[in-house]
């Protein structure tokens, strides 16, 4: 015996005398244990996708779903205007100008169905 006494003594105590009394079933205990575990989290999956956090019954989800894998930039479209050939001067007003325009076009009743909001969106212009 080692003489250490497990009676009375906490369930940790009286594990930790048990696991070193009986390495061998201990080892085979943590080995299944590690075996259940391993096929548990190889079936896990993570999914980072804004239809993971949807109802998976939802028709209106599902339509989207299918929307999104016939035209993949159907959720937001990012127009960049390149003014870096106008002269320094140009640039940003040329720039402003044909952002200005193309958010009136979108906004237009012809784009009412498709289109839900046009946001200007402002960069800082650099001095490439």
């Amino acid at each position: 015996m080692t003489g250490i006494s497990t009676n009375g003594g906490s369930p940790l105590a009286r594990w930790a005398v048990w696991s070193g009394t009986h390495p061998g079933r201990f080892l085979l205990i943590a080995l299944a244990v590690t075996i259940i575990l391993t096929v548990g989290a190889s079936m896990l999956t993570i999914e980072m996708t804004f239809f993971s956090i949807m109802p998976e019954d939802s028709p209106q989800v599902r339509d989207m779903e299918r929307i999104a894998e016939e035209y993949p930039f159907v959720s937001a479209l990012v127009a960049v205007v390149d003014g870096r050939s106008l002269p320094r001067g140009e640039s940003k007003d040329a720039a402003i100008t044909v952002i200005d325009e193309l958010s009136r076009t979108f906004s237009a009743p012809d784009y009412a169905d498709a289109v839900s909001t046009t946001i200007p969106i402002w960069f800082r212009f650099s001095r490439r």
